[in-house]
């Protein structure tokens, strides 16, 4: 375990939402792919209590050892088509910027984060998507299989079902 110093910089990521359904999971979930570490041995904390009015109020704290960073290779052009490898080092506040700016990552869409901020944008489209979306009914029988869509109109869902 590491021995924190004096004026040690830690880096707190809190609200109140539950945690499967809170940016800052996804924010912090990137940063632990991309080699980020969270400040050990209690660097998550979460909780739950009874409001006065019954609900449930959570709260869920991220602790990032502010002198942590991760490191990210790309290739920059240098000219006549050739480039060179470059690594850059960037720390989480700098990592938490850029992953939640769409600008950003559309100015830099070549760098590693922005590839991370387009799978998350991606992911929150397919997940509206899905969550609009009704499963097809699957039938079987001893003459075969039907699948029914749940906007198929009636008179063709009857025909499906007097064929089966």
């Amino acid at each position: 375990m590491k021995q924190l110093k004096d004026n040690h910089p830690i880096n707190f990521i809190n609200d109140n939402e539950h945690p499967i359904k809170s940016a800052n999971t996804k924010l912090i979930c990137a940063w632990l792919t991309c080699g980020g570490k969270l400040m050990e041995p209690q660097g998550f904390t979460y909780t739950v209590e009874k409001t006065e009015s019954g609900e449930p109020k959570y709260s869920v704290t991220w602790l990032i050892d502010g002198e942590q960073e991760v490191e990210f290779e790309r290739f920059e052009p240098i000219g006549d088509g050739t480039y060179k490898k470059v690594k850059e080092r960037v720390n989480f506040r700098e990592f938490q910027n850029r992953f939640r700016d769409s600008e950003w990552s559309n100015d830099n869409n070549e760098h590693p984060m922005a590839f991370i901020f387009f799978y998350k944008e991606n992911m929150h489209k397919m997940i509206g998507f899905l969550k609009k979306t009704s499963p097809a009914i699957k039938i079987k029988t001893g003459k075969g299989t039907a699948i029914i869509s749940h906007d198929t109109p009636e008179h063709i869902k009857q025909k499906i079902l007097k064929d089966l």
